[in-house]
């Protein structure tokens, strides 16, 4: 389903050259921050690839959990479907660790160790990216009766994209109580 991206040499995207700035950028700064060899390698295969398989981000999430566990934090996998129609492998972590302790360090140095950069190439890698942008135009039609029901002339011609900023700009500007990208779903942009 959301396996890494194929390349074809010569007809690289926008996205795709973006994804590859930002994976140079995710492996200077795991290898700076010591993340474990599993998530640097994941990397260099993302890199490689294209991608982040679903397999290797579900593998992250897990060591993430493992480290956890060694800790003494108690987290559970838990795939987080979003409305764009992409899923995350993810974990749900208790807040006390099982001396009743605080367990927000250990969930960080544990996260930062073994899923963080994997977990972001994930999210924003092409074939999120296309699918986050899918749905927003597919909500289109819910953001701009949101913001027309609120009073803010919208024009006929926006793309989904153009009506989430001038959603955002209006919520900014005045305070707009409607949540017009709730109301469509839209959890990202």
């Amino acid at each position: 389903m959301l396996a890494g991206c194929s390349r074809d040499v010569g007809r690289e995207t926008n996205l795709e050259r973006d994804f590859d700035e930002t994976t140079r950028q995710a492996v200077d700064e795991a290898t700076a921050a010591g993340a474990s060899e599993a998530q640097i390698a994941i990397l260099e295969r993302a890199a490689t690839d294209g991608g982040v398989t679903f397999e290797d981000a579900k593998i992250a999430a897990t060591a993430a959990i493992g480290c956890m566990a060694d800790q003494g934090v108690t987290a559970t996998y838990q795939e987080m479907a979003l409305p764009n129609g992409v899923t995350i492998p993810a974990y749900v972590v208790n807040s006390e660790k099982s001396d009743g302790t605080d367990a927000t360090d250990a969930m960080d140095q544990c996260e930062r160790a073994e899923s963080f950069w994997v977990n972001m190439l994930f999210q924003v890698q092409p074939t999120s990216v296309e699918a986050n942008l899918a749905f927003i135009e597919k909500q289109a039609p819910v953001i701009r009766k949101c913001l027309e029901d609120a009073g803010y002339d919208t024009d006929p011609d926006a793309t989904g994209m153009e009506l989430v900023l001038q959603s955002t700009d209006v919520a900014q500007q005045t305070g707009l109580r409607a949540d017009c990208l709730g109301d469509a779903g839209v959890v990202s942009y």
